[in-house]
């Protein structure tokens, strides 16, 4: 359970929502105690940051070494399989766990998502209740999520140096690892129950191409930014757009 060591407020509502689970707190990174600059330096943070909406900042860092936290811990532990959740994860069962223990069971796998912003999410079915990721489908969310002894030194090695969001991540890797996730999500995030979203007027003159446009939120950490959602950009991956955010070093 990953949660800032100071949010006692979350930890309490864990303790009382989620009692019938047996879980250990890994103690958060705070973005205010992060060096990024050193980070590039050393090899852990890639000096140039990609995400699909140009988002950014020290928290952002905080939370991917955080879950590279976790699954150190994970590893440690001995266990064959691990549960990953934020605090902010609320349980919003939509089928029986047990159920989707025999179907998991079924599979070989690295991740499976237990739940992502979105209550319904689309992928490539597999069994009745789980299908194999589709990018972005769902609308991220690495709030609650299942390694494996397996999968946990492919997933450090592969994301590190950091260059996107944990969540993001996890659906990039559907090209090299086995990722799944649940149908319905049994975790969402808090206060991601209702998503607004926003239709290009596909008809509008000056509206023309909106959909491959973003609002990009960035902190002091960034130097410069690209458009890299363009096939005529050196790191355009098709159907994998983002902005390129380089940082400060």
């Amino acid at each position: 359970m990953i949660s800032l060591q100071n949010r006692n407020d979350r930890r309490s509502n864990i303790a009382s929502s989620l009692d019938w689970l047996d879980y250990t707190f890994v103690d958060a990174v705070h973005g205010s105690d992060i060096d990024t600059k050193a980070l590039i330096h050393s090899g852990v943070l890639n000096q140039s940051f990609y995400d699909p909406s140009g988002l950014v900042n020290k928290n952002i860092i905080g939370c991917s070494l955080s879950h590279i936290k976790a699954w150190l811990k994970f590893k440690e532990s001995g266990e064959d399989v691990g549960l990953i959740l934020e605090d902010d994860a609320v349980y919003t069962p939509s089928f029986k766990l047990s159920q989707l223990q025999s179907e998991i069971d079924t599979l070989k796998w690295d991740a499976i998502y237990l739940g992502k912003k979105e209550k319904y999410i689309t992928g490539i079915k597999e069994t009745e209740h789980i299908s194999r990721v589709l990018y972005g489908h769902g609308c991220w969310g690495a709030h609650a999520y299942l390694i494996n002894k397996y999968s946990v030194d492919k997933l450090i090695t592969k994301y590190q140096p950091i260059k996107l969001a944990v969540d993001v991540f996890i659906d990039h890797m559907t090209d090299e690892l086995d990722i799944f996730t649940v149908n319905q999500s049994q975790f969402r995030q808090r206060g991601y129950d209702l998503i607004s979203r926003i239709t290009p007027n596909e008809d509008s003159d000056t509206d023309f191409n909106i959909k491959h446009l973003t609002s990009m939120k960035v902190d002091e950490i960034v130097e410069s930014i690209e458009v890299s959602n363009y096939k005529d950009h050196k790191d355009y991956i098709p159907n994998r757009g983002w902005i390129k955010m380089n940082l400060k070093k």
